[in-house]
């Protein structure tokens, strides 16, 4: 059986489910809303450990699991009957959270297309660990600085991003987001501020938005520099006159690399930002554990979902 843990309304998802009941695969989904409560686990010496669930109505034991894919969110358990004393809900939601770490440990033992351990991975370290494999990364500063940030403009035409993954603001119920953004001037700007990132500006002939899956990479070039909405950050998509998205082979040297680096972020399956320069150099950007795929593939004609469904079918067949 897969265990397919994601969100109720992740359409990838959904496709993947399709695939899996096209094969006569037996399969069970965990979303956000499914009630989900813990039976026991059972830590022995003389065999594997193992836990027992009870999903909506249906007992799930961890050795009819035979391959789990973490698309999205998170197990629902929730504690029942707390007593109101005070110190016992906050150490007894401890307990459930160090519970729930231990099962996802479990599942992770399992053969696997990614991991929840993975899914908040620091950008910061991914830049570094690029560099160490010899992908290029571009020059970039972290500063609470006027003066530093002035000294690194002075050298480069700039651009921000935030540091983790961009936020949804809700403002008057209208939901707001921050996109990578071109730093102009900077005179307005107080001495100090909170720790900010900027990188200098990659002249591009196009983005590339890779596919990465146990070690197969399939590639989407996007000319969004054609387009002054979206020349900085392409997802301020232009519905109008959308960019065009071509299928792209990676050289093989570039895709060595990249296997380096996703096995050192211990990341078997996400989405690679990378920038081709107009001096035809691959220039590493960003790596999403969870990345959407969907328009890669419908561009590209990759089929992903279903390479996703045969993957996951694939690893039922495998031992970790």
């Amino acid at each position: 059986m897969i265990l397919i843990l994601t969100s109720e309304t992740d359409y990838s998802s959904i496709e993947v489910i399709y695939w899996l009941r096209f094969y006569q695969i037996d399969y069970i989904v965990i979303t956000e809303k499914t009630k989900v409560e813990i039976f026991d686990v059972n830590i022995k010496n003389d065999s594997d450990t193992d836990f027992t669930l009870q999903v909506n109505d249906k007992e799930i034991h961890s050795s009819k699991i035979d391959a789990y894919w973490y698309r999205r969110d998170y197990l629902n358990v929730k504690l029942e009957n707390i007593p109101n004393i005070k110190g016992v809900s906050e150490h007894l939601n401890t307990e459930l959270g160090i519970m729930l770490d231990f099962l996802y440990y479990l599942l992770d033992s399992k053969p696997s297309i990614s991991s929840i351990f993975t899914k908040g991975i620091n950008k910061l370290m991914c830049l570094n660990i690029a560099k160490s494999v010899n992908l290029n990364i571009p020059e970039t500063i972290i500063t609470t600085s006027k003066k530093s940030l002035s000294s690194f403009k002075e050298k480069y035409n700039i651009i921000t991003k935030t540091i983790h993954d961009s936020p949804r603001i809700n403002i008057n119920n209208f939901i707001h987001t921050v996109y990578t953004e071109r730093v102009d001037e900077i005179s307005s700007l107080p001495d100090s501020f909170f720790h900010s990132l900027f990188q200098k500006e990659i002249d591009k002939k196009y983005e590339l938005r890779v596919f990465y899956l146990h070690g197969e990479m399939y590639c989407m070039a996007i000319f969004s520099q054609n387009n002054s909405q979206t020349e900085i950050d392409y997802r301020k998509y232009d519905k109008k006159i959308p960019n065009r998205n071509i299928p792209f082979n990676l050289p093989n040297e570039i895709k060595k690399k990249i296997r380096k680096f996703m096995n050192l972020v211990n990341l078997n399956s996400g989405s690679l930002d990378i920038i081709y320069t107009n001096q035809n150099k691959f220039i590493f950007i960003e790596v999403n554990p969870i990345g959407q795929y969907g328009n890669v593939s419908f561009n590209c004609n990759y089929h992903l979902d279903e390479k996703v469904a045969k993957k996951l079918i694939n690893l039922t067949h495998e031992k970790k």
